[in-house]
Order: C-alpha cells, then sequence, then structure tokens
C-alpha cells in the first residue's frame, strides 16, 4: 500500500519536466521545442564544466 502511492508520487513529473509535459498535453509545441533546447543546453554545458573539471583533476 505505503509502496504504491511513494510510486505514483516520485513518478510525477517536477520542475522543467513539468512545464513540458504541461507544453505537450497543450499541444505547445514552439513552447515544447525551447523547453527541450533549454534543457539540451544545460545538459552541453554541464558536460563541458565535467569535462574541464575532470582534465584539472587528472
Amino acid at each position: 500500500m505505503c509502496a504504491n502511492r511513494a510510486f505514483s508520487a516520485s513518478s510525477a513529473p517536477a520542475g522543467i519536466g513539468l512545464l513540458l509535459y504541461a507544453s505537450i498535453n497543450q499541444f505547445a509545441w514552439s513552447q515544447a521545442i525551447v523547453i527541450l533546447i533549454a534543457i539540451l543546453g544545460i545538459v552541453i554545458i554541464s558536460e563541458a564544466l565535467s569535462a574541464y573539471v575532470r582534465s584539472r583533476i587528472v
């Protein structure tokens, strides 16, 4: 009983995922694309920063 409740609560989208989910459900494709591009940009920047930090450590 508790496991199902905890699972359903943790599977709800949150943060930027909630915005993306809402945009897709409302068929706001231009807004969904902007959110996806923002996510991609954040991932690329964090990967570059991570690679830089790793190169400085090693």
